[in-house]
């Protein structure tokens, strides 16, 4: 199985004007609360129009992907790999790329892929990257991507 995610030079064709996004901020994430206000900014500047939802748990993640799945051009993900593997079990199946935004503890996915850690840069990287396609795992019904464990 293989997911989209945001890469290095035209994410959807630039400019990103008139883009929607679903923009996910997990508030539990390390450095969400003290930059959430300037990420959701850089992007409304760069020309995306934000759908931002309430979340409160993972459930709430998933939920937000499958209510809005029909309306956006891409979810934008804010937060660290917990997040990202929240969002992975609604995004498959859901033809959007995925943007990161990294803000988590670790941000593994994101140094995987070469991805900027400071909010500027990757902002800019979702508005103007290039799509990469990345492969997704699964064990027992739930969906991985860089690394899984057993304990």
């Amino acid at each position: 199985m293989r997911t989209t995610v945001s890469g290095k030079a035209p994410l959807l064709g630039a400019p990103c004007a008139g883009k929607r996004a679903l923009l996910l901020l997990n508030q539990h994430a390390r450095h969400v609360d003290e930059q959430a206000s300037d990420v959701a900014s850089r992007l409304r500047d760069s020309g995306f129009t934000l759908v931002q939802p309430d979340l409160t748990d993972r459930a709430s993640i998933a939920k937000a992907i499958r209510e809005n799945a029909a309306s956006v051009d891409l979810v934008i993900a804010g937060g660290g790999d917990g997040t990202l593997n929240a969002v992975l079990q609604a995004l498959v199946g859901a033809e959007l790329p995925l943007g990161i935004i990294p803000l988590g503890t670790a941000n593994d996915l994101a140094k995987t892929l070469s991805l900027p850690t400071e909010i500027a840069a990757a902002c800019d990287v979702i508005a103007h990257g290039e799509l990469r396609r990345i492969d997704v795992g699964c064990v027992n019904g739930t969906y991985f991507f860089n690394e899984t464990s057993i304990g």
